[in-house]
């Protein structure tokens, strides 16, 4: 049995890529693993602990640098909030480790179920995902450099607090998404291939399944929703601090467009494929409840409902799972639009306060001087 339990968890890590292995060396534990006393617990214990310092760390000097040579604006607080941002979602991610093991221990087992085959895409696709992650702030470094913007220290240590850790905590949550769509996907195809009401073992072999998918997502919800609200909370101020460099950086054209723009492709990118598959959840258990609708009116008897056609009911009763952040908003097909525009004219609306004030105090200081 314990043999049978390792190998469903060892196929599921290899659906992953090397995502597993990056998680352990950011301090997030994620599966199991026995560790030789000694030098080898020791070792373990370093690598743990040297990630969460080093965000600390960097956070402490980011603030300094920014504080210390920015005048306060709308500006610094962004360039204040969005390291700290990062430094929260891990302790977030931290304090959840227990229940992460026990989610991904439960879709693994599901999968196992459900599931005809390994996916062949996504661990090309996480793989790719982490080696652009881990190259974009050396790429963002080098965009200044063709735009021959002065190179300062805190521009690199910035950019590794704002993208690395973030960026590889949206990759574990797309990839979940993923699995979780494959298997209410799988899930619908045996409902059209296999569902037979008449048999009392096929139903409630179905049911069972379908509801141990129901409930995977839902503990996702539950153990995902802060941590998409911090992600996508992060990203924002991001885009927010890049529009008011916009409209107030006279030189933004000649000196900073390949910068920004390069930053915010990825920021939209990363975003989007987020709540692309977020969005897709509710969408594929509306499409299984169309499946089991049409079996239902194709297999239905004449002489009252029976048993089976009661558990098909209960199963079609059910509310399908949106997935949100923190229960604010949910992800749908139009989220990112929408946020993008709600962002923008946020920030056109904080701009054109902030001018109004300074004219208006303007206008004061300079009535009280004539009358002097």
């Amino acid at each position: 049995m314990e043999t049978a339990v390792l190998n469903v968890t060892d196929v599921f890590k290899k659906q992953f890529g090397l995502l597993w292995i990056v998680l352990e060396y950011t301090g997030i534990p994620t599966f199991e693993k026995i560790y030789q006393e000694g030098c080898g617990k020791t070792l373990m214990k370093i690598r743990q602990l040297f990630f969460p310092l080093f965000l600390l760390c960097n956070l402490f000097y980011c603030w300094y640098t920014t504080i210390s040579h920015g005048a306060m604006s709308y500006a610094t607080f962004l360039d204040t909030v969005i390291p700290f941002l990062t430094t929260v979602l891990w302790l977030v991610l931290y304090l959840q480790r227990n229940s992460l093991k026990s989610l991904l221990g439960e879709i693994a087992r599901t999968t196992s179920m459900v599931s005809v085959s390994e996916s062949r895409y996504l661990p090309f696709g996480v793989n790719a995902g982490l080696f652009l992650i881990f190259f974009s702030p050396v790429f963002l470094m080098l965009m200044r450099v063709a735009q021959r913007i002065q190179i300062y220290s805190i521009d690199f240590f910035r950019y590794l607090q704002e993208l690395i850790f973030p960026s590889i905590v949206t990759i574990l949550y797309t990839s979940l998404c993923y699995i979780l769509l494959q298997n209410l996907r799988s899930c619908k195809d045996i409902i059209h291939t296999k569902l037979d009401i008449s048999c009392s073992i096929t139903v409630r072999k179905l049911k069972n399944t379908f509801l141990k998918i129901v409930k995977g997502i839902e503990a996702f919800e539950d153990l995902f929703s802060i941590v998409a609200f911090i992600i996508i909370l992060k990203n924002f101020c991001v885009v927010s601090f890049i529009v008011m460099d916009m409209i107030n950086y006279e030189n933004w054209i000649t000196v900073l467009w390949l910068e920004a723009t390069s930053y915010l492709v990825f920021v939209f990118l990363s975003t989007g494929v987020l709540t692309t598959f977020a969005s897709n959840i509710p969408l594929e258990m509306l499409r299984i409840q169309s499946t089991l609708l049409d079996k239902l009116s194709e297999q239905s008897h004449e002489d009252g409902i029976l048993n089976n056609e009661k558990q098909i009911i209960f199963l079609l009763q059910r509310d399908t799972c949106v997935l949100t952040a923190w229960k604010l908003f949910s992800f749908d097909r139009g989220f990112l639009l929408k946020a993008v525009v709600t962002v923008v004219v946020h920030v056109l609306a904080f701009n054109q306060l902030t001018s109004s004030i300074k004219t208006t105090g303007n206008y004061t200081h300079y009535n009280t001087d004539i009358r002097q």
